[in-house]
C-alpha cells in the first residue's frame, strides 16, 4: 500500500496536523513528527550524509531547510519492503 496525502482537517489536539498533511514544504520539525523520529536525526543525517534518511532530498533557504511534502511520500514509496506472503511452519 503506497503512502497518501489526505485531506487537511483540523484537530485541536493536533494543531500542527493539518499543516503536515495540506502543506507543500515541511520543516525539519514537521517531517520528524510525521516520520515519528528526532529532528536531530534528520539534522545528522543532512551533515554527515550517512543513514536512511540521508537520501531525503531538501531545500536550503539561508538557514531554514524545507522538504517537499512529494518528495517525502515518494521516498517512503521507495523504502517499502514487501512482506514474506508464505505460510508460517
Amino acid at each position: 500500500m503506497a503512502f497518501k496525502t489526505q485531506t487537511p482537517t483540523h484537530n485541536p489536539s493536533d494543531p500542527d496536523g493539518a499543516a503536515i498533511r495540506g502543506s507543500d514544504w515541511l520543516t525539519t520539525n514537521q517531517l520528524a513528527r510525521l516520520l515519528q523520529i528526532s529532528p536531530s536525526t534528520l539534522e545528522k543525517a543532512r551533515s554527515t550524509g550517512r543513514g536512511l534518511f540521508a537520501r531525503l532530498a531538501y531545500r536550503k533557504l539561508g538557514r531554514s531547510v524545507r522538504y517537499s511534502r512529494d518528495e517525502v511520500l515518494e521516498f517512503l514509496n521507495s523504502t517499502r519492503v514487501e512482506g514474506n506472503r508464505g505460510r508460517l511452519s
